[in-house]
């Protein structure tokens, strides 16, 4: 996909400074980049098409510092700052997982605005793969997983995943939840999970975050707990009608759906259901084309997307669409590579998917799928290969702008003069 221009506007923006120049405002505004409050200033940041421009080329931190300096400025801020922060193009994060060089990861990669680089932010406060991650009122959380265990022999399980990274390891599974800023690059410790658990998925709808699903031990668990960030406070809802672990979980509608994973006897699968928020009750659907587990989800214009995975014997690259419309899986166009354990973010429209492990031992190069061409595109490998991560899109301090911002500003502020 095409990134927009980090400044956009800036020919209008030209054109508005140079006709300033013939007058008084004009000089005033060349010599002193930062001149004391006097009508002149006030005349070129009251202007709002003016302004929309410059809040959008300096960023939202700048914005929202200015909307505070000055009682004058905050005020015709206050009707620009909803629009900066609904067109700023939101930013992928990579969450935790394991890496063979490093064990458990605490680390967290975002890709830059132009999607070319990524960029390490500050840390989780908790270590852990098998983690899951959503996005809810501009900021980001993550949930459970599992870490080394402190007590050996304590977190052993035969059988199990204790040495997917290489080594063989005892892990010990985490009830941990906290919560990342984007805006400020700030990490805050939330109430844990009441049920500890890794392999789980989180989703948000209306506000409140879902989380379901989940393996404490050898118990692959059914639970379904719901977190209120406003009330910072978890409540136990019914229980998934199916066991399962390494699932994924989405939004659409305001109705909750978890997909796939893998039940108690190790059996992968492709059931598929839906709880109803508002009614409190569970809903089966048709099940998935191909069972799989530690696979990647997202929605783009309400219809979820489920690609790559592990279906028992081998990797995954195979790609199905759920339109809930019409409840029916279909196929479509396939990823370039297998990939198990893998991050999903949705942003722009695109499904974006990174790290995970396939038959290379190298780092995975990451993919988009853009659903209006029916392409996937190659993307920047992280520095390691992380499996088993959690990913989350959410506008961040450095997150463009988008040119059309400019113009719905201008015709909504146009209309209500007219009005």
């Amino acid at each position: 996909m095409s990134w927009v221009d980090f400044w956009p506007g800036r020919y209008e923006l030209s054109k508005k400074l140079a006709s300033l120049e013939q007058d008084e405002i004009g000089p005033q505004v060349r010599c002193c980049p930062f001149p004391l409050a006097t009508p002149a200033m006030d005349s070129v940041l009251q202007d709002p098409q003016l302004l929309m421009i410059l809040v959008a080329a300096a960023g939202l931190p700048t914005a929202r510092a200015c909307r505070a300096a000055r009682k004058a400025l905050g005020k015709e801020l206050r009707s620009s700052m909803p629009v900066l922060y609904a067109s700023a193009m939101p930013s992928i994060y990579v969450f935790g997982g394991a890496c063979r060089n490093l064990g458990v990861l605490s680390n967290v990669m975002r890709l830059d605005a132009g999607g070319q680089q990524w960029q390490q932010v500050p840390a989780m406060p908790s270590a852990r793969r098998l983690c899951s991650a959503t996005a809810c009122n501009g900021c980001l959380y993550v949930f459970g997983g599992e870490a080394v265990s402190l007590i050996p022999g304590a977190g052993f399980i035969p059988n199990s995943l204790n040495n997917l990274d290489g080594m063989l390891r005892d892990y010990m599974q985490l009830d941990n939840a906290e919560r990342f800023d984007p805006l400020h690059g700030t990490w805050e410790v939330l109430p844990s999970m009441p049920t500890s658990r890794a392999g789980c998925a989180a989703t948000t709808a209306d506000g409140l975050i879902y989380v379901s699903g989940g393996r404490l031990g050898e118990t692959v668990l059914n639970v379904f707990e719901r977190f209120d960030p406003g009330i910072e406070r978890w409540e136990v809802l019914p229980r998934v009608p199916t066991s399962r672990s390494g699932c994924s979980s989405a939004t659409v509608k305001g109705r909750v759906y978890v997909l796939g994973g893998k039940c108690t006897n190790g059996r992968v699968q492709g059931v598929s259901e839906r709880f109803h928020p508002s009614f409190g009750r569970w809903e089966k659907l048709q099940p998935m084309i191909s069972p799989r587990s530690a696979f990647s989800a997202g929605v783009i214009a309400d219809v979820i997307y489920a690609a790559g995975g592990f279906n028992g014997a081998i990797g995954l690259a195979s790609v199905e669409r759920f339109d809930p419309i019409s409840g029916v899986w279909s196929e479509t166009v396939a990823m370039n590579t297998p990939r198990v354990g893998g991050a999903a973010a949705v942003t722009g429209g695109c499904l974006y998917v990174f790290g995970g492990k396939s038959t290379e031992d190298l780092a995975l190069a990451g993919e988009s799928f853009d659903p209006l061409r029916q392409v996937w595109v190659k993307m920047p490998a992280m520095d390691e290969r992380q499996v088993y991560c959690a990913g989350a899109a959410a506008v961040c301090a450095c997150s463009p702008f988008s040119s059309d911002c400019m113009e719905l500003y201008k015709e909504s502020f146009c209309r209500d003069k007219r009005l």
